[in-house]
């Protein structure tokens, strides 16, 4: 269970960065 729980915590934390990168990218390019 605890293995699964820091999968999870790792798809998490790699959704975030990638969300915000988008995020980055999108102002980037409105600008």
């Amino acid at each position: 269970m605890k293995h699964r729980l820091t999968d999870d915590g790792n798809a998490i934390a790699t959704s975030t960065k990638l969300a915000d990168f988008v995020l980055h990218l999108t102002s980037v390019l409105e600008l």
